[in-house]
């Protein structure tokens, strides 16, 4: 019986995230509704004090102090279709062949400063939100009610600052420090009555929470071709996060046999992530006084989420295993930028990315499921002489992805998606 409990209950250890807008692994959308309204083109040719979490070496076309706060605004709904004979086999004979995930927006909000120090040296700051997922499904719907959490929350929040150096007319180089702070949440029904055999057994709940901080590095290089081309190389290197925190659960029943009795209502919690490291090349043209393009690619890294390990102390009995497949693949995104200043103090923007998913069928969970996509934005911008406010809206077009081979046979069906962003910024000289 308990093995069995397990086995329903396998997602409190495996699934820690989920998917809110991008099919990009953990990464967020880029910051910035300058980035957003051209969001296939955010390396080369962005000008507002937004370039530093992008491209800080672009900091050096900064000519006075500059700060910049921005939010952008993300729904994300997962819909979940099971074949009716699996959902037959589901945790307490359910026959629900469908859930949807609810609680589906999400802000992300961001700050930049950058302010020159001599006529060639620009430091810079942001504070990003560029890495996290939360999902929530309903946690009485009896499809999903023992075999996945139904709420997971991973938060990133990093502080970068940067230093740029204008070395001559056609090159700058940038180099700054990242300092990721972290933390995951991950909430679970568990049916106690399977354990003890029991109906009158009530479910408990059980929390994993835990935080951390991680450090790394980024860098970035432009090269102006001529005046009007650009080539600009950026990189930020993998950031590895320890989680600390507890483990909580609730509704213990007396006199659990062994290795159950040394279940407690709370105890330790540990784990580990490792966020990707980002290489992107981008080429910025402009063809008109008026008109700009920018072509970009980037690669991530993704297989450094490998397989994902955990420790709840004395609870770990509880757990299916303490370490658990990822098997994430590395990705290539594809995009296109462009804007156009139709007026005097009027800027009309649009971009394209394209994005595979990083995750295998054989080990996609429910509060992470992801499908490639290709993503198209539109944005509009009013710039005044110290004073600048940008719009944007993207919209992910995403097919259903059909799974019939994962780890977990309830885990096979249909995902369906739907994801849209509006990002609103505000930028000033002072």
């Amino acid at each position: 019986m308990r093995s069995n409990v397990l086995v329903r209950c396998a997602g409190v250890a495996a699934a820690f995230a989920g998917s809110i807008v991008l099919a990009d692994g953990f990464r967020n959308p880029p910051d910035g509704a300058l980035s957003l309204g051209r969001i296939g083109g955010t390396y080369a040719q962005i000008d507002d004090a937004s370039t530093v979490s992008r491209n800080p070496a672009n900091m050096t076309d900064i000519k006075q102090p500059e700060y910049c706060v921005s939010v952008t605004l993300g729904y994300g709904e997962k819909k979940f279709t099971r074949p009716s004979e699996v959902a037959a086999t589901g945790a307490g004979g359910s026959f629900d062949t469908t859930a949807k995930s609810v609680n589906n927006f999400a802000a992300l909000p961001d700050v930049y400063v950058v302010y020159p120090l001599q006529e060639k040296l620009v430091a810079g700051f942001a504070l990003t939100t560029p890495f996290g997922r939360s999902t929530t499904w309903d946690k009485d719907n009896s499809l999903f009610r023992y075999t996945a959490p139904y709420y997971s929350q991973l938060i990133g929040i990093n502080a970068n600052p940067n230093i740029a150096l204008k070395i001559n007319d056609s090159i700058s180089f940038a180099a700054g420090v990242d300092v990721l702070w972290s933390s995951l949440d991950i909430k679970q029904v568990y049916p106690w009555s399977a354990v003890t055999g029991n109906p009158a057994s009530p479910d408990g709940d059980s929390e994993m929470y835990g935080d951390g901080v991680g450090f790394g590095g980024n860098a970035a290089l432009n090269f102006k071709v001529t005046g009007k081309q650009k080539i600009s190389l950026s990189y930020r290197s993998p950031i590895s996060v320890h989680y600390d925190g507890t483990t909580k659960i609730t509704e213990i029943p007396a006199g659990l046999p062994p290795p159950l009795s040394g279940v407690t209502h709370s105890s330790s919690f540990g784990s580990d992530v490792t966020f990707p490291a980002v290489a992107a090349i981008a080429y910025g043209i402009e063809l008109t006084e008026t008109v700009r393009v920018e072509a970009d690619v980037e690669w991530v890294q993704h297989s450094t989420f490998d397989d994902l390990t955990v420790d709840a102390g004395s609870n770990n009995v509880l757990l299916p295993a303490s370490t658990l497949p990822g098997n994430w693949t590395d990705t290539w995104t594809y995009g296109l930028g462009a804007d156009w200043k139709f007026a005097p103090e009027w800027t009309a923007r649009a971009g394209w990315i394209h994005l595979d998913t990083p995750i295998p069928e054989t080990t996609q969970i429910p509060s992470i499921a992801e499908q490639d996509q290709n993503v198209a934005s539109i944005g509009l911008g009013w710039a005044g002489k110290n004073r600048r406010v940008d719009l944007a809206y993207a919209y992910g077009f995403l097919s259903s992805r059909h799974v019939d081979n994962n780890a977990n046979p309830l885990y096979d069906g249909t995902y369906d998606f739907n994801s849209q962003l509006l990002a609103l910024s505000y930028d000033s000289k002072f």
